[in-house]
């Protein structure tokens, strides 16, 4: 007991000291009027409950502590939404495949977290894909007979895939199977012959029965063994220009261990074809009515489809779901003719699963496609919790991206680097109160096998008050109420000390001085008020300030119309957040670059200045001109010195133009290069992240600039003397002509066929002046 009694006076001590800093005396009326420990413990933070029944020392059984020390131990604490690490390990490589189990691709793992209602928890966690994680291949193969030339291509690659996979991880598993379509009218001819051999109106070529789908070799990493079975196949035919993939990748999940996936890899089904799919509907045709709806494996141990005849071919929705349950990824290899009716499935309904590339002539190509796939999945990082079982909670995801200092609600990004952090943000909300006290949900990323565990404690009421004891406790009657510590809680509708009697409404209990029904702003339910949304008090006589559809900016807690802002947070509204911390770039810089005001947490510039910092104005970047000379120094390798508080990062993505982005031009042997990047602020440094595409252009040196001006010189010259031998040449001819057309109308003039015509006239006209001497 004395143990039990330093605690108490410990914790007494502990939340006093925050209540002084941020519990306001006018909460104490918002405590004042809670009746059940509940409703006090719902109240606010700052509210905690008596319940020593004999205790006849206090006013009010629900108080800041600072009243309740008289009723020690046997008060019911309160407690403020918190956040608590549980787990934490360092990001791990993998070292070979067989400790993939214990790779550490997020962190931290674990958390616990204590809910109040509305009173938002953000936790950060963070992403890096590790180098050399293990791939699961599985090579789906169409085997029809105008696949004959890729499927040779693919025989001869050899060496070519395993340095081709190596250079994607150093850790990886091959499968191989193949498809056709459903042995039956009207997708194949079922006479003798062609059912025996359906290739044989192709040239007198001889293949194999058809077939819906085959197993041919589960995973290993001989490529040896692939290569072998791939060699052993043979091409087959069938009718119509769609075949059955679509069932053969449901097969292909379905069959999960028995094929040999693991739990821990990336995994991907490679689809090579060039026919269209078969998909639900489609196997009416052919007598397969039913839906396979349990998810049965119908392949037997050598590897053959049982009963291709009795089920219809899945949807695209039944694979998209399957892909995403088993992490799994389609890459499809198909040929040009046919690649607008892929993209239109991926476009529409694979987006986020698969990947469509053009199958080059004879599968040129496949390896390419295969790198192209893997690194479009690779690049991708996407999280989901499942709260379907908790509908009262609410969940957002926010992604730093562009590793800058802003966060965007998202739960995915496209542009992740192997070895390259990307931080998340997962803000939770406890929507409404829950009667569970405590919950385990999980955030999990959408290709690895791994997840965050978060634990939630509920501070919603009603209370256990598990030290107290009563000679006879009270028996509420469930489910009109439930217990809470010496008194029943009861559910709308009922009344009464064990909630067995039904209330009837006295609308003049929710009237103030003979005013409307709780003021005109809600309803009066069992006497009671209850109030609309921004509207509190026990007639809902006082509005509190809103912003959207939050009450004090859902900062605060209003008391009589009036908001108590949290920590951080100013103004009547809370809506303004006291911090100077977005307008500066660094903690050494100016407020808003000196050329601006902060005004909660963002700046006003002055006219003529702009940026997130009032770094910028019409034509100079105060930033950008300060680190193009570190980065000039450092590209250059002169005299440059490392700057602690700055972290440079490359990368391949685009820029999108703004005025956090900047271009530096810096020279090496004579070579004049520009690199783009942006700055940002992270953790209280500055990071530079630099575009890894440089554009070069070679200069020009002393002497190559002269012999420049001399070919430039002698070049105008002979142009010069070109054109006047022209214009001689010019002259002469025309002088020639001139002269010629002259004889011409002399000859003319003195003809005697001329002359004799009557109604001739010379064109040639001569005047004379009279006053001529």
């Amino acid at each position: 007991m004395q143990y039990l009694t330093i605690l108490i006076q410990f914790i007494f001590i502990v939340l006093e000291s925050y209540a002084q800093e941020d519990c306001p005396n006018q909460l104490r009326l918002l405590c004042h009027e809670q009746t059940t420990c509940g409703g006090c413990i719902q109240a606010h933070v700052c509210c905690h409950w008596c319940y020593e029944n004999s205790n006849t020392s206090l006013d009010f059984r629900c108080d800041f502590l600072d009243a309740l020390k008289t009723c020690a131990p046997y008060v019911q604490f309160n407690k403020q939404s918190a956040m608590t690490i549980i787990e934490d390990l360092d990001f791990k490589e993998i070292a070979d495949d067989q400790d993939v189990v214990s790779a550490v691709q997020i962190r931290p793992q674990k958390f616990n977290l204590v809910l109040r209602k509305n009173d938002p928890i953000n936790i950060t966690f963070t992403y890096k894909a590790a180098k050399n994680y293990p791939l699961e291949l599985y090579f789906l193969g169409d085997l029809s007979h105008s696949m004959k030339p890729h499927l040779e291509t693919l025989k001869n690659l050899g060496d070519s895939l395993s340095n081709s996979l190596n250079s994607l991880t150093r850790h990886y598993k091959l499968a191989f199977g193949s498809f056709l379509d459903k042995p039956g009218m009207p997708f194949i001819w079922t006479d003798s012959e062609k059912l025996e051999n359906p290739c044989k109106t192709e040239d007198n070529a001889v293949c194999e029965q058809t077939y819906l789908f085959k197993h041919s070799l589960s995973f290993t990493n001989n490529t040896d063994e692939f290569f072998s079975h791939l060699n052993n196949s043979k091409v087959s035919a069938n009718v119509d220009d769609m075949d059955g993939a679509l069932e053969a990748i449901f097969q292909i999940l379905v069959c999960n261990g028995q094929f040999g996936w693991s739990d821990y890899a990336r995994k991907i089904i490679l689809l090579s074809t060039d026919s269209l799919l078969h998909t639900e509907g489609d196997g009416f045709l052919v007598g397969a009515v039913k839906v396979n709806r349990k998810e049965i494996c119908l392949v037997d141990q050598e590897g053959d489809h049982t009963d291709p005849l009795k089920y219809d071919y899945p949807s695209l929705g039944q694979i998209k779901s399957l892909l995403r349950k088993h992490k799994t990824n389609l890459i499809v290899a198909v040929t040009p003719n046919k690649k607008i009716a892929y993209d239109r499935m991926e476009r529409d309904i694979l987006e986020q699963e698969a990947f469509v590339g053009v199958l080059e002539e004879n599968s040129k190509n496949i390896l390419n496609l295969v790198r192209k796939g893997f690194y479009d999945f690779i690049r991708q990082v996407k999280f989901s919790a499942n709260i379907s079982h908790a509908p009262e909670l609410d969940i957002k995801f926010f992604g730093n991206c562009e590793n800058g200092d802003s966060f965007n609600e998202t739960s995915g990004c496209q542009n992740v680097l192997e070895d390259q952090p990307i931080n998340f943000i997962m803000q939770i909300t406890l929507k409404e109160n829950t009667d569970k006290r405590e919950e385990i949900i999980f955030i999990r990323e959408q290709n690895i096998n791994e997840n965050l565990e978060v634990n939630l404690e509920y501070v919603t009421g009603p209370c256990e008050c598990q030290n107290y004891k009563a000679v006879n406790p009270m028996q509420c009657n469930e489910p009109n109420g439930k217990q809470d510590c010496h008194s029943c809680l009861c559910s709308p509708g009922w009344t009464g000390p064990t909630c067995s009697e039904e209330c009837n409404d006295n609308i003049e209990m929710c009237r103030k001085d003979n005013e409307r029904v709780c003021s005109g702003q809600g309803d009066c339910i069992c006497g009671k008020c209850q109030c609309s949304n921004g509207v509190v008090g026990p007639f809902c006589e006082f509005t509190c300030p809103m912003l959207g559809n939050e009450i004090c900016s859902g900062h605060g807690t209003c008391v009589e119309g009036v908001c108590f802002c949290e920590k951080g947070y100013v103004k009547d509204d809370c809506s303004c957040q006291d911090s100077t911390d977005k307008c500066r770039l660094t903690p050494e810089s100016a407020i808003c670059n000196g050329k601006g005001v902060c005004e909660c947490n963002a700046c006003q510039c002055e006219e003529g200045f702009s940026g997130s910092y009032c770094q910028t104005d019409k034509l100079y970047n105060t930033y950008c001109t300060y680190y193009d000379n570190y980065l000039r120094a450092y590209y250059e390798k002169d005299n440059f010195t490392v700057n602690d508080n700055l972290v440079l990062n490359e990368t391949n993505d685009e820029f999108s133009k703004g005025s956090d982005v900047c271009s530096v031009i810096y020279y090496i042997n004579r070579t004049r290069c520009t690199r783009e990047y942006y700055y940002s602020k992270v953790d209280n440094k500055v990071q530079l992240i630099i575009s890894n595409k440089e554009y070069c252009l070679v200069t020009i040196g002393a002497m190559s600039t002269v012999l420049g001006i001399a070919v430039f010189v002698l070049t105008i010259l002979v142009g010069l003397i070109l054109l006047l031998v022209r214009k001689y040449q010019i002259h002469r001819a025309e002088l020639a002509e001139f002269k010629k057309f002259h004889a011409d109308q002399i000859a003319l003039k003195n003809s005697s066929s001329v002359k004799s015509n009557p109604i001739y006239r010379s064109p040639v006209s001569e005047f004379y002046n009279p006053m001529a001497k």
